[in-house]
């Protein structure tokens, strides 16, 4: 080497740092233009062909979900950190609400096969509240997109119909943006997001002249396929589930056709429940006084936009094709805190307010079911001990292992638990469970407190002495050895107290809380609670600042999967046919709550007055097998 250039070299590394020398140069931007993109009606319709649109979120009773996938063949190079984001473009119009982007490790289906092939979800990678004056939406897919490969994505809303720019749009088609960091600067090479090259199956638009019609895409369908006839059961309120008359929904004539499902309306919101006076939970609990009903704020965290100006210009806009083959879709499971990795888990508390053996009751439940149930949800109080022996059996079947969900009510003030006056209590159950149960199970401390909290200071049951209590215990039974308690928090869900300004205070932290959950029931006559699955799971209130369990969930515990610990619908003899609709289209609608990884059902002829069972007709027997013969339930449980 020339001694000058040697010498010019080292005087640069030196002035430079390490980084100058060692880091190799930034390449411009890589875009990547979305390969496949398609949107689903009620989880098995497809839009028509060659839709210019992309739908996302509820439009009356019909659940939509869009689908992308991009095949990324080149990053930019360099040793500094990659940064991904997918934009998006809303069309205009756009109502305001939340809106989830979600990983799907299936990436063999194309726009072809979708209607057949719908993917199972996985975690959700990010969370924005579309406003209606936005023209593009972010996500930051880093933690996702790290390298070259094909990625998949759903696009979700439980809010009111959302739509955006598809791939057969003249412009604003779905793209993936990866840039490089700079490591001698720490800067990030971030230019303004130009407009995507156009799709060489395109025709450039004329100047006044219609839209251009892409040519077809190898793996897309030609022509619409057309949509299912709805189960011929009787169907509710569409639209609004509360009927404005009052009136128990009517009940079809079987013998008569069903109407085919409404195409996408305009963008209604989900109808909003008026409480009732009684408390809506099952569990046995005396209710409090009459809550004041104050609103809680709903927490917005402002959509991620577009980078302002350009540093360096973007290189060029990568469109990969389809390809043909398509691998088999990967296979569910669970991982060490029991979050499956895609689909979701199901289960059921059986027999609840019975006598009836719950081993027993369990089986029977499942063969009405129609398939084995992944959790098993029991109840223990006091200074019982558990997992019982024939918990153990149960959940180590041969052939028919289950996940045991434990519910323990400590009977004690929770100020004094926190305060250690319960810990040799704890201590014997730590002992308990260490020698007799070495398998990952939920547990849950003292369900549904919120019917429980005397919000006056001192007297031993707040909010916060509920939230220490919770911690006290867990950090007990980890500090004995109890290190296979997957920890769930609990609400009840009642609207009127989940607006209580102490409400937010229950939550004992991240540190200690694995799942957040909440208990839930749907009524088959007309007033509180009586509508379909995305009213039951994401209840609003008019005129109050909730937002639904489901969304202050999202926006509050982004990083926690969501369990839905209790559900049920209640049968009613003046509107029999509520309950089998209701079960009917829940595979459907639940779609729309992609953060919701479990679902455990409450069965039970005579919770406070009220029957649950799934088979308290035959029609809604029939129904629940069928909403249990969904994909999404194919989880895979390790043998035991």
């Amino acid at each position: 080497m020339d001694r000058r250039v040697a010498l010019v070299t080292t005087v640069l590394c030196l002035g430079g740092g390490l980084a100058a020398c060692t880091s190799s140069p930034v390449t411009p931007d890589v875009l990547v233009r979305v390969a496949a993109d398609a949107y689903l009606r009620n989880g098995r319709t497809p839009a028509v062909a060659r839709d210019p649109e992309l739908a996302t979120g509820r439009s009356g009773t019909e659940a939509m979900v869009s689908y992308l996938r991009f095949q990324v063949t080149e990053v930019p190079r360099g040793t500094g950190r990659l940064r991904s984001t997918l934009t998006l473009t809303p069309l205009p119009g756009a109502q305001p609400g939340l809106v989830e982007l979600v990983s799907v490790p299936d990436t063999g289906w194309s726009e072809r096969t979708l209607a057949s092939r719908a993917p199972q979800v996985g975690r959700v990678i990010g969370t924005s509240t579309i406003t209606t004056s936005a023209t593009a939406l972010t996500f930051d897919v880093s933690r996702v997109v790290q390298s070259t490969g094909k990625y998949a994505f759903a696009l979700t809303s439980p809010d009111g119909l959302l739509k955006f720019r598809s791939s057969e749009a003249p412009s604003g088609a779905p793209t993936l943006r990866l840039t490089r960091e700079d490591p001698r600067t720490g800067r990030w090479q971030d230019p303004a997001s130009p407009t995507p090259a156009d799709d060489p199956g395109t025709t450039p638009p004329s100047p006044g002249g219609p839209s251009p019609t892409p040519s077809p895409d190898p793996g897309s369908a030609s022509d619409p396929v057309p949509p299912p006839q709805p189960p011929t059961e009787p169907v509710p309120p569409s639209g609004d589930p509360v009927p404005p008359t009052g009136e128990p929904s009517p009940i079809p004539d079987p013998n008569q056709p069903s109407p085919g499902p409404t195409a996408p309306q305009s963008s209604p919101s989900p109808a909003a429940s008026t409480p009732a006076p009684a408390q809506p939970s099952p569990s046995p609990s005396t209710p409090g006084p009459d809550p004041t009903q104050a609103p809680v704020p709903t927490p917005s965290p402002a959509a991620p936009s577009p980078s302002a100006s350009p540093s360096v210009s973007p290189g060029p806009t990568v469109v990969p094709t389809e390809e043909p083959e398509e691998p088999p879709a990967p296979a569910c499971t669970v991982g060490p805190k029991l979050v499956p990795t895609c689909g979701i888990l199901t289960g059921v508390a059986p027999a609840a307010h019975t006598n009836q053996p719950r081993d027993q009751a369990m089986r029977e439940f499942e063969a009405t079911a129609g398939r084995p149930q992944q959790i098993f949800h029991h109840y223990h109080r006091g200074e019982e001990l558990f997992p019982t022996p024939w918990e153990v059996a149960l959940a180590r079947e041969p052939g028919h292992e289950r996940l045991l969900f434990l519910n323990w009510k400590p009977l004690m003030r929770w100020d004094r638990v926190a305060a250690g006056d319960y810990d040799r209590v704890i201590d014997r159950l730590a002992a308990h469970i260490r020698s007799t149960y070495t398998d990952p199970f939920y547990l849950t401390v003292h369900h549904e407190p919120e019917n429980d909290v005397i919000a006056r200071e001192g007297s031993g049951m707040t909010a916060r002495d509920y939230a220490a209590m919770f911690r006290h215990v867990v950090e007990r039974l980890r500090a004995k050895g109890v290190t296979n308690a997957v920890t769930v928090m609990c609400y009840m869900s009642y609207v009127p107290w989940n607006v209580q300004p102490w409400f937010g205070d229950l939550y004992p932290g991240d540190d200690v809380i694995d799942w957040v959950s909440w208990d839930v029931y749907a009524y088959s006559e007309a007033g509180f609670g009586y509508g379909d699955f995305v009213e039951m799971v994401n209840r609003t209130l008019v005129g109050k600042s909730w937002p639904g369990i489901y969304s202050w969930a999202a926006r509050t515990f982004p990083d926690k999967p969501l369990m839905v610990a209790e559900w049920g619908v209640w049968q009613s003899g003046g509107n029999p046919g509520h309950k089998p609709w209701f079960f009917a289209t829940t595979a459907d609608q639940m779609a729309l709550f992609p953060r919701v990884k479990a679902l455990v059902y409450f069965d039970s002829p005579n919770a406070e007055g009220r029957d649950s069972r799934i088979d308290a007709t035959p029609q809604a027997a029939a129904a629940f097998r069928g909403l249990m013969s969904n994909r999404m339930f194919d989880v895979r449980l390790p043998a035991r």
